[in-house]
């Protein structure tokens, strides 16, 4: 029986499958994070290919059809514009995207989660500083239950963002089961 729920949400991770379709995963304020395949969004007449892009906050339907979910129509809500100007800027974008897509389980709601990506995104495209992705990292692992690495607490204190960064993604990519290509190394 397939059924239909409509949604809001953050695209934070897409992968390509076969020519035209593509698999996003969305972090949605009500059912947390989902895996909907986006059917000939690929190609190169599809209106939606400009609104399907990774950071982007979206609304729609979503259908459930032989055991997965199906993207149907879509309405652009957000596009972090000023975000994407700046190479650094859309780089901890896509770092948030990756820790959200990695760390979150799928189809239970974190609405603090969502919360505090949308917060991040606003604060990134106002300007960025190195604080805002460590307080996003922090949140997030708290958020979750993971809790702060306690190597990362002397160094957040006395704010050498550098080595509390260091810390951190250290323990993210431990927890995380495999290597996080985010920006760790590159933002302080």
């Amino acid at each position: 029986m397939n059924h239909s729920f409509s949604f809001t949400g953050f695209i934070v991770g897409k992968r390509g499958e076969k020519e035209n379709d593509l698999w996003l995963t969305l972090l949605t304020r009500r059912r947390g994070k989902l895996v909907v395949k986006a059917k000939g969004s690929k190609k190169l007449t599809s209106k939606r290919m400009g609104i399907l892009q990774t950071g982007n906050l979206i609304k729609g339907k979503i259908f459930s059809s032989r055991g997965f979910l199906v993207l149907g129509e879509t309405e652009l809500l957000y596009q972090p514009l000023e975000v994407r100007k700046s190479l650094v800027r859309c780089g901890s974008l896509l770092s948030m995207c990756e820790l959200t897509n990695r760390l979150l389980p799928e189809n239970q709601p974190e609405r603090e989660v969502y919360a505090l990506f949308w917060e991040t995104l606003l604060r990134l495209g106002e300007e960025f500083q190195v604080e805002t992705m460590i307080n996003f990292e922090v949140k997030l692992l708290k958020i979750l239950g993971y809790g702060v690495p306690k190597e990362a607490l002397i160094p957040l204190k006395k704010k050498n963002w550098k080595l509390a960064q260091a810390e951190i993604w250290r323990y993210l990519n431990d927890i995380s089961e495999g290597e996080l290509i985010g920006l760790g190394k590159l933002l302080v």
